[in-house]
């Protein structure tokens, strides 16, 4: 992983919070507003001081749904669709939790407008954040900045659209370093030279035909190297013990997990 990588995801977990709670603060002075008062005079005392310490404790409780919803996954590599639907459903789960914890502690909210208006507030915020952090870390994709650098092998329509793909758009976070029809001993050794200089991140496997007994190879190397490795379209029944699919230039591109810690350094 790359350090930028790593940065951007820890941003995220101060963001977050601060986009919770200024979604609850908006929350309660809409619902104090004269406009909304107005409307519906209120008939509850809430002190703000109180109110707010009650966010901080929420704030983080959710904080930890978004953790488990995988928000948190080191991958810059993610579609924001993707990502926006498990912000809606994390924070839709904390909604319906504090709704839960409501029967057992009423005192805890006295309006049902400040709740259900702060879970719609954090949903537009949170998601908002995402977007200008996701839109921020494409552009220094685009600057070169945490740039993925990946060697390609195979020799099929696939390989060429995603050669294309990754020389046209620099946002995708992709650089070439290395082309090769086969996994041969010239590749291994190029390669090879390359980790040693740590000018190579990842191995992609764009050829679904390629031999079975190669592709094991590659896998055999990386492993050894400390490199990521993907493949595309294909399905590899040995060695594989957790995968994850993104849509890469509308090619499914697999990248096979293999360790818990990863993310952490090499």
């Amino acid at each position: 992983m790359k350090k930028s990588e790593l940065i951007f995801t820890f941003l995220l977990v101060p963001l977050d919070f601060l986009m919770i709670v200024l979604a609850a603060i908006s929350a309660y002075q809409l619902r104090f507003a004269e406009f909304t008062a107005g409307i519906r005079p209120v008939i509850f005392s809430l002190p703000f001081e109180s109110y707010l310490a009650v966010v901080f404790y929420l704030a983080t409780f959710w904080l930890i749904i978004f953790a488990f919803a995988g928000l948190y996954a080191i991958n810059g590599f993610d579609r924001i669709s993707n990502e926006l639907y498990r912000v809606i459903l994390a924070s839709s789960t904390g909604f319906v939790a504090i709704i839960i914890l409501m029967f057992f502690q009423r005192e805890l909210f006295s309006s049902r407008f400040i709740l259900l208006t702060g879970w719609l507030l954090s949903i537009f915020f949170v998601a908002g954040a995402r977007v200008i952090i996701r839109k921020l870390q494409r552009y220094f994709y685009r600057q070169g900045v945490g740039i993925h650098q990946v060697a390609i092998i195979g020799n099929s329509l696939t390989t060429e659209r995603m050669i294309k793909a990754f020389s046209a758009n620099k946002a995708l976070g992709y650089a070439i370093a290395r082309k090769f029809k086969y996994f041969d001993a010239a590749a291994v050794e190029d390669l090879s030279a390359l980790t040693r200089l740590h000018k190579l991140d990842e191995i992609i496997q764009a050829d679904p035909n390629l031999s079975k007994a190669d592709v094991l190879k590659i896998i055999d190397f990386c492993e050894e190297n400390h490199l990521t490795f993907k493949y595309a379209a294909d399905l590899l029944g040995t060695k594989i013990l957790k995968t994850e699919v993104n849509m890469m230039a509308g090619i499914p591109l697999v990248e096979i997990k293999t360790t818990p810690l990863e993310g952490w350094g090499r």
